[in-house]
């Protein structure tokens, strides 16, 4: 899900954006390539983390730290740089919680799992 989102995200027709709000498109049309590439981090790093974690290879501990500081800055850039929490009120907070609790949640499981080596 993460992956196609980002790759919604970044491929955007003139038509959807016309169909955002003003606040919104701004935010589209005017996104840094650093907030856009800790966005493909996150998303890509995460997902292959996933993917490695399933293949059993201890290299998914890393690539979900990796991750987890690109989803950091990615919020970073959402709520610090944007302000999104004041153009779309509280609600907006709820989905980027879930997000670092599960990245959270991965680097936990990833780390246990290596320690009882059933990962190597």
């Amino acid at each position: 899900m993460g992956v196609m989102a980002y790759i919604g995200s970044v491929t955007l027709s003139p038509e959807q954006l016309e169909q955002m709000s003003e606040a919104e498109r701004e935010i589209r049309e005017n996104t840094p390539a650093w907030a856009t590439g800790a966005f493909a981090i996150a998303t890509f790093g995460g997902a292959l983390a996933s993917l490695l974690l399933l293949l059993r290879k201890a290299l998914a501990v890393m690539l979900y730290y990796v991750s987890f500081i690109a989803v950091l800055v990615q919020m970073y850039f959402a709520f610090v740089v944007v302000d999104s929490m004041a153009m779309f009120g509280p609600g907006e907070i709820i989905m980027p919680i879930m997000i670092v609790g599960f990245a959270i949640g991965l680097i936990y499981l990833s780390r246990k799992v290596k320690s009882y080596g059933w990962i190597s």
